[in-house]
């Protein structure tokens, strides 16, 4: 992989620059991270238990040929992260069926 150094030499920028370039990014990600989380927790949206297990059967079965990925889909961190995920895709979808509905 590219050493990180040499990814600023590519860039041109010193990492405090680099920081400064990707700050409002960050600060707009935060954000919507925020409000999805918000839109969630509102209209006491959940992932259940069972849904969950439905999706982590489908990475393991993506992933069956991968041992690494195998072995991390099993880890409780990860099976979070697929939560969220998931928990995303609920928001976004009321919020598109809101956006019709105003229609």
């Amino acid at each position: 992989g590219l050493k990180f150094e040499d990814y600023l030499l590519q860039l041109k920028k010193s990492e405090p620059e680099l920081r400064v370039d990707l700050t409002p990014q960050a600060i707009d990600r935060v954000k919507a991270s925020l409000l999805t989380r918000a839109i969630y927790t509102q209209n006491n949206m959940v992932v259940s238990d069972e849904d969950l297990k439905k999706e982590i059967e489908k990475y393991k079965n993506m992933y069956k040929d991968n041992p690494q990925m195998a072995e991390m889909i099993e880890k409780e961190e990860y099976q979070e992260m697929i939560r969220n995920v998931m928990g995303n895709s609920k928001v976004m979808a009321f919020l598109k069926n809101e956006v019709q509905l105003e229609k």
